[in-house]
């Protein structure tokens, strides 16, 4: 069974504080952006009825001049009801990875 990551606590550790209303995308975003990562986050249907939820992907590039057929890519995924909720889970497991 996977490990529920305390979100707040991880990106408070590496100062990131979430505002009045939590936290915002380009707080977030530039986080990612420092440390040399990429992100996108999309919409998806999660029923019939018109409810969307979001999820986000966060990912180091390969290193230069690897070969990218060996490269095992570092990465991280999040879910949420807005692209802030699922972005920054997404961080909070890139910054918690063991690699």
């Amino acid at each position: 069974m996977p490990v529920k990551t305390d979100v707040a606590a991880v990106l408070a550790r590496h100062g990131i504080a979430p505002g009045p209303a939590g936290f915002a995308l380009p707080a977030l975003t530039a986080a990612i952006e420092a440390r040399g990562w990429t992100w996108q986050v999309e919409k998806v249907a999660v029923s019939r009825v018109v409810r969307m939820r979001y999820r986000a992907l966060v990912f180091a590039p390969p290193a230069p001049h690897s070969d990218p057929r060996f490269t095992d890519r570092l990465s991280a995924r999040g879910r949420g009801a807005t692209e802030e909720t699922a972005l920054a889970q997404a961080l909070a497991r890139m910054l918690e990875h063991p690699g």
